[in-house]
């Protein structure tokens, strides 16, 4: 995990091991990279559209997925994507989402 406020890294070495992710390391670099960019919303949003034309069709299908599958709306202490009155999917407008989602363009 990057931990933004105090710009270490914490690896839970135990459950890296017992999921055999040996890129833990590298993953949670790549987050404390983009941070940085990220926190420049102009930087962050520039560099998504540069690397979003490197995507073919089918990658950015599914890059795309998987920020409206988990990133894209408002959602409730269980995880339930929430509607408004009109039964219309709510956008998330938290930045930290909205950043965890421009995040995945850069780690897939």
């Amino acid at each position: 995990m990057f931990h933004e406020k105090d710009g270490k890294i914490y690896i839970n070495k135990q459950r890296a091991a017992e999921v055999e992710a040996i890129t833990a390391a590298n993953h949670e670099l790549l987050h404390k990279i983009t941070a940085s960019l990220f926190n420049d919303p102009d930087k962050g949003k520039d560099l998504v559209e540069k690397f979003k034309k490197v995507l073919s069709p089918s990658e950015m299908k599914v890059v795309q997925k998987r920020i409206d599958d988990n990133y894209k709306f408002k959602r409730d202490d269980d995880g339930n994507i929430l509607l408004d009155e009109d039964g219309k999917k709510i956008k998330t407008t938290n930045p930290l989402m909205i950043k965890n989602g421009l995040q995945l363009f850069l780690m897939r």
